[in-house]
């Protein structure tokens, strides 16, 4: 006759077999669900990079689209080395050349004394018709 206590032993033996079995499926699943998770994680940052990179590139679009309207308005004055256009009410203004031509930037010049000064990159320009003023010696006093 078979030992009964072997028997609940078996069946024990079994039995924590199957829980041990049942606790490392549900582990398994548990860590599909971490790499699903971590997935996600990724895409979502992907996701967050593709939309920066997009709105990067509106913004550098849309700097281009104004840049090639402003293009079509001002017009180089060679005897000042200024740009020439209007600002957005249609006034006449001069912009500065090296602002323009390097990062299409229409940067409006200051009339100064002898000229334009450019309050963006600081650029001094000499309009042709103005003559820079001798500098006044201070009076000795003697």
């Amino acid at each position: 006759m078979v030992d009964l206590a072997l028997l609940t032993a078996g069946s024990k033996a079994i039995s924590n077999l199957y829980s041990s079995v049942k606790a490392l499926i549900d582990v398994k699943k548990d860590l599909d669900v971490l790499d699903k998770l971590e997935q996600i994680l990724e895409l979502k940052g992907t996701l967050l990079d593709a939309k920066e990179e997009i709105l990067t590139l509106r913004e550098q679009l849309q700097e281009h689209e104004q840049a090639k309207k402003y293009a079509q308005d001002m017009k180089f004055d060679e005897k000042v080395g200024v740009y020439r256009g209007t600002d957005e009410g249609g006034n006449p203004l001069a912009y500065c050349q090296k602002c323009w031509g390097e990062h299409n930037r229409r940067a409006p010049l200051r009339i100064v004394e002898i000229g334009y000064t450019c309050a963006t990159c600081r650029t001094n320009y000499r309009t042709p018709d103005k003559e820079v003023s001798p500098v006044k010696q201070p009076s000795s006093g003697w």
